[in-house]
């Protein structure tokens, strides 16, 4: 299955040995450095992951840090190590033959965009434009959620199976009575995966897998926010004890903008790493819908996890009048032309559970409900690709209560094939609109099936074209999508109508994030240009 992979690996790396015979030294050591590290000046040191052809001994991280680069911990079975380096420790460290690549440990946020107030009528809670009675529930399926943390709240803390902390904590497994949730981002999430609630509370609340297992996993802090290799440790953790934990479900709502191709992202590398492990991985787009095309965050680029953007359901049950959020990020992914997202659930304004005195619950200005007691309501209203994604997570827990065999392919292919199509284009809303019963009763199967998201590739015309990420092989336009060799996604177009970059999308648009602008293939980084090889100041 990964054959195919592994010899384009082996043959980049020797081409890559022959070209660095043709150029300078110091565009080799570019090349080690991820595009936030290769322009790092200065004496402050910073935070970076390390991958390194092998595992090291402890004589030689002792070596490390005699050197001046301090070790953090150590990821990926330790072919990758968290540590802080100044610029100068930087270079060195590209220099190094046993060092294959050094990425920023980049801050990673969650994926929300707009909290607002609680909903103050309990008779008209509901959620989203999903309330149906799906016929599983989840039962017997983990899902592992990595984000901020799940509270002890009723309706979620009889779910949680277990705690680990990667912020603060030891990052050992502990009972599920120990977990929280100081940002409440988590438990919002939790609630649309697997939270129940009663009418004794003031609503009848059910999210979309309420049998489901949940797995508290903290790595983010009360403001939200991590580090990249918070969430790496994470992935490891969920590989390292999915045969014990019965782990089949990962949810990330949370990311960063990519600094590098997925296939150099350690971060991209620890989600596949889950993947290859049998774990299905979920993830939310961002919010970047106002940078324009090409804003998917990081892991959410990657062809093997399925990414997941948000929908404006406009507070009605008909799906007909559901349009994509301004702030969903559209793909496809910079740098890899990934076609992202994968696909679209609500994200708008969704109702969920609140951790009580968390970040969010007090800047969401959370209010008396009016039920009796005057207790405060235990639910919140939240927006962004971070609630849609628990969505589809929730979804693919009642898959696998229906199919437990099913592997994270055809998973990733039943929701494909079986979304429904929306009017934007297939950079905007991916596959379509998730149909959770269709998909559901989905029987697409394979043997070999991998439904890694294909590259997109621009033709001479301006038309496009879809590539197996995979195979290589092109993608067949017609009545039927023709995945490699075989028909993977049925006798549905699943990416819809044929795109010409030009009118809808033009292909170099301008991403700005932060300081950094990526236009095309030139990379402007403050007042240094950067394009190709070459370096120039702005104006030569």
């Amino acid at each position: 299955m990964y054959t195919h992979v592994l010899r384009r690996g082996a043959l980049a790396v020797a081409i890559a040995a022959l070209a660095a015979l043709a150029v300078p030294a110091s565009a080799v050591r570019l090349n080690k450095l991820d595009g936030e590290l290769s322009h790092a000046a200065g004496s402050t040191s910073r935070r970076c992951i390390i991958q390194f052809k092998a595992p090291l001994s402890s004589g030689q991280i002792a070596q490390f840090g005699r050197s001046g680069v301090r070790f953090g911990r150590s990821l990926g079975n330790g072919a990758f190590q968290a540590a802080e380096a100044t610029p100068l420790n930087l270079q060195k460290l590209t220099d190094d033959p046993r060092v294959i690549r050094v990425s920023a440990d980049l801050p990673v946020r969650a994926t929300l965009d707009v909290a607002d107030h609680a909903v103050l009528d309990p008779a008209t809670l509901w959620f989203g434009s999903l309330k149906f009675s799906l016929g599983q529930d989840g039962s017997g399926v983990t899902v592992a959620v990595i984000d901020s943390g799940i509270a002890q709240v009723t309706g979620l803390s009889p779910r949680i199976g277990g705690f680990v902390n990667f912020v603060n904590g030891s990052g050992t497994l502990l009972p599920g009575r120990a977990s929280i949730d100081d940002y409440g981002h988590g438990t919002h999430v939790a609630g649309i995966i697997a939270g129940q609630a009663s009418l004794s509370q003031g609503a009848a609340f059910s999210g979309m897998a309420p049998g489901a297992k949940l797995l508290s996993l903290k790595a983010l802090d009360r403001n939200g926010a991590g580090y990249t290799s918070d969430l790496i440790a994470a992935f490891d953790w969920c590989v390292a004890n999915a045969a014990a934990q019965h782990i089949r479900v990962v949810n990330l709502s949370a990311g960063h903008l990519p600094m590098e191709s997925y296939a150099t992202d350690p971060l991209c590398q620890a989600a596949e790493r889950a993947y290859r492990a049998g774990i299905t991985v979920v993830c939310s787009a961002g919010n970047n819908g106002d940078l324009g095309y090409g804003a998917v965050n990081s892991p959410a680029n990657d062809p093997y996890v399925i990414t997941v953007g948000a929908v404006n359901d406009v507070s009605t049950y008909d799906r007909g009048d559901d349009l994509v959020a301004s702030y969903s990020s559209r793909g496809p992914s910079v740098l890899d032309h990934i076609l992202k997202p994968d696909l679209v659930a609500p994200g708008n304004k969704t109702v969920s559970w609140a951790a009580p005195n968390s970040t969010l619950y007090n800047d969401a200005n959370i209010v008396h409900s009016g039920i009796p007691n005057h207790q405060v309501y235990p639910f919140m209203t939240l927006s962004g690709t971070s609630m849609a994604a628990p969505v589809v997570t929730g979804i693919v827990a009642d898959m696998l209560d229906r199919n437990n065999h099913a592997s994270p392919d055809e998973i990733k292919a039943r929701l494909m094939v079986t979304a429904t199509k929306l009017p934007e284009d297939i950079f905007t809303r991916g596959a379509g609109y998730v149909n959770a019963t269709a998909a559901i009763y989905s029987t697409i199967a394979g043997t070999p099936l991998v439904a890694a998201s294909p590259t997109v590739v621009q033709n001479a015309d301006g038309s496009c074209d879809l590539v197996d990420t995979v195979s290589g092989n092109r993608v067949v336009w017609g009545d039927r999508v023709v995945w490699g060799d075989r028909v993977v996604w049925g006798d549905r177009v699943v990416w819809g109508d044929r795109v010409v970059w030009g009118d809808r999308v033009v292909w170099g648009d301008r991403v700005v994030w932060g300081d950094r602008v990526v236009w095309g293939d030139r990379v402007v980084w403050g007042d240094r240009v950067v394009w190709g090889d070459s370096v120039l100041k702005q104006g030569e």
